[in-house]
């Protein structure tokens, strides 16, 4: 064949298709998207493998896949013991496509009806596994897990600072004005103190719920201080663990009030509903609950019956991301706003901020002072590369997070680490998947901070 005639032939070819995608928009859409490099091949994607390992309290999954793309999440809390279910939850998704996420969370919560899928251990793996399959799914089709989702709402989420004052043996209200000043300066606009403190020495005892005058005061003086610390314009939170009962949440309540608090956190334990509710009605302090409920089920009879002001899911162990949309969708139906409790890794964080991008109402997400940062507090979890990070906004002077551009973890090689720095100011290094998925080796401080090549923890 000619030059000429080839020529003339690949001309044809190419008028042909222009044609075709004149008349046919759609058409040329379908191609447009098959001739676009993706980083696998979806319809092909299958499970190979799920494995587990346990650090620092909290459980991290991997979901392998044929082609060599892999997935990670997290779940905390009711982990403990958990190997064996993860390897059973490996043998059920095996040879199945981790694309269809709700399919497989479905699957394996109605086939655990007998097995504790409504709450509790099973729910908190079933959370690492699901996040995992989102992380998969959007590096797999080179797109934001938000996005998959249904898209952001915003491009920086606001983050609060949940101080490290609950690792001092009884704060002062000193203490909380110098950490409510020192959050400030770095930009936070609010934060959370605890105020439960088990040695107080004006506790009754240790098992008594009812908090005596003196602890009561005490509580009032910490955050009396923060809040004239920085006075009307900064958000201040306190946590009460649902550690109290009624009586003494009705009257922290009401003696916090002229504190005009964001929220006062979990002030009678959450599966009483009814409880929580007389102490929500009774005050002009705003109620938040939730990081003890599982799944969007748990969430339904509290926002129904009007117990909460806020909610607060822990997504690594009330159903992962999908039922962190669900349940934040539920909240939306109500008024209620989403402000993701939050205390795990540097990862989870990235997971937590992409459930974030998604809500109208997200007062703020869980931060922590424990978690390390490189120094001059630009950045966050320094393990974690190429993903968002928090910083202050020069503009508005509060501290955000910026999403990732890219999939939920921009971790794509082996030795890039889930940052154990980020669970609590201890390097670690540990190798996921030894035997029985338990941690090997120790940890030893971290003095300085390490630079973002550092490996604190191998998945394998």
């Amino acid at each position: 064949m000619d030059k000429h005639t080839a020529d003339r032939r690949a001309f044809l070819a190419a008028l042909a298709v222009s044609g075709a995608a004149a008349a046919s928009p759609l058409s040329a859409f379908t191609q447009a998207v098959d001739r676009a490099p993706k980083a696998s091949a979806p319809s092909a994607l299958r499970i190979t493998e799920v494995k587990c390992g346990y650090v620092r309290g909290s459980l991290f999954v991997k979901i392998h896949t044929n082609q060599g793309i892999w997935g990670c999440g997290e779940g905390v809390d009711a982990i403990g013991g958990t190997y064996h279910l993860v390897q059973s939850i490996g043998r059920r998704l095996s040879g199945q496509s981790p694309l269809n996420v709700h399919r497989l969370f479905e699957q394996l919560r109605k086939g655990a009806v007998f097995g504790g899928g409504q709450a509790g251990m099973f729910v908190a793996v079933l959370s690492a596994v699901e996040t995992a399959l989102w992380d998969l799914a959007g590096k797999a089709l080179g797109m934001p897990v938000y996005q998959l989702l249904g898209g952001k709402f915003r491009d920086r989420i606001r983050v609060y600072l949940d101080t490290a004052l609950y690792q001092s043996k009884l704060p002062t209200p000193e203490q909380f004005a110098a950490a409510a000043l020192q959050a400030a300066a770095d930009g936070y606009t609010a934060i959370k103190f605890d105020l439960d403190q088990a040695t107080d020495p004006n506790k009754y005892d240790t098992f008594n719920w009812t908090a005596s005058p003196g602890e009561v005061q005490r509580m009032v003086d910490q955050l009396t201080a923060a809040r004239e610390a920085v006075g009307p314009k900064v958000d201040i939170c306190g946590d009460m663990h649902a550690r109290y009962d009624y009586p003494t949440a009705q009257r922290v309540a009401e003696r916090l009030e002229p504190l005009n608090l964001m929220w006062l956190e979990e002030p009678v334990p959450a599966e009483n509903i009814d409880a929580l509710k007389r102490v929500a009605d009774e005050t002009r302090t705003p109620i938040c609950a939730g990081e003890n409920v599982y799944l969007a089920h748990g969430f339904r009879p509290m926002l129904e019956a009007g117990a909460v002001d806020i909610i607060m899911p822990d997504l690594q162990k009330a159903g992962g991301l999908g039922e962190g949309q669900r349940i934040a969708n539920l909240a939306d139906l109500h008024y209620v706003p989403f402000a993701p409790h939050m205390v795990a890794s540097g990862g989870a964080e990235l997971h937590d901020s992409r459930v974030a991008d998604l809500l109208r109402h997200q007062p703020a997400l869980q931060g922590d002072r424990d978690v390390q940062r490189p120094a001059g507090g630009e950045g966050l979890h320094h393990a974690l590369r190429g993903a968002r990070h928090r910083r202050r906004d020069q503009r508005g002077g509060h501290a955000q997070a910026r999403p990732a551009r890219g999939p939920v973890l921009r971790l794509t090689q082996p030795e890039q680490a889930v940052g154990v720095d980020a669970i609590g100011g201890l390097a670690t290094q540990q190798r996921l998947d030894g035997e029985h998925g338990e941690q090997v080796g120790g940890g030893q401080p971290l003095s300085p901070p390490r630079p973002a090549s550092s490996v604190d923890c191998v998945l394998q």
